[in-house]
């Protein structure tokens, strides 16, 4: 049944079969390098956070480069804003002990989970 859709009595492939398919490859093809083309121009978003222990800021912005961390807190007026990452086990936001002047391993502040880098 698909053969008499797709190919011609001597059992060659219909050009207009041969057509729509190189008319949907390039679609494909374009829509990709599209969306690779301007993928670039979202900012980076992070997630920051105060280490001040009784300041606990947490807020989501846009980074700029040559950005210097740390930076102000804009709820307690300190030099202690870092770039927050999140726990692989409750995704909940944490500041690196090495940025707080502590010895790693960080732990999580919700769950315990032991953190390193690059793991």
């Amino acid at each position: 049944m698909f053969k008499k859709l797709f190919a011609s009595d001597g059992g060659n492939l219909k050009s207009g079969v041969a057509y729509a398919i190189l008319a949907i490859a390039v679609a494909c093809g374009g829509y990709f390098v599209y969306a690779t083309w301007t993928s670039g121009d979202r900012p980076l978003v992070s997630t920051v956070m105060c280490a001040n222990s009784s300041c606990n800021h947490v807020d989501q912005r846009a980074q700029e480069v040559g950005e210097d961390w740390p930076q102000k807190c804009p709820k307690c007026g300190q030099q202690t804003l870092f770039v927050a990452f999140n726990c692989r086990k409750c995704a909940a936001p944490n500041i690196w002990n090495e940025n707080r002047g502590l010895r790693p391993p960080t732990r999580c502040t919700q769950c315990g989970q032991e953190n390193r880098h690059g793991s």
